[in-house]
């Protein structure tokens, strides 16, 4: 996490059942994106992409205090 420049770093996975055509492949490293919370854990968050095939694991330890883009 990356607190001064309000950032994180997520691992991401390909959903083979989704019906969006972007894929992790379509990625870039740095590259801002949307999403949505899917489901939430002990452990940290899932979240999906918005307008793809990619969801991923937000551990609990890169979450930070307040909402990441608030302010």
């Amino acid at each position: 996490m990356d607190k001064e420049n309000r950032k994180i770093e997520m691992s991401f996975r390909t959903k083979s059942s989704a019906t969006s055509m972007l894929t992790l492949r379509d990625f870039q490293e740095g590259q801002t994106v949307h999403g949505h919370v899917k489901k939430v854990e002990d452990y940290g968050m899932f979240i999906e992409v918005d307008d793809s095939k990619v969801s991923g694991l937000c551990h609990k330890s890169e979450v930070g205090e307040y909402p990441v883009g608030s302010g």
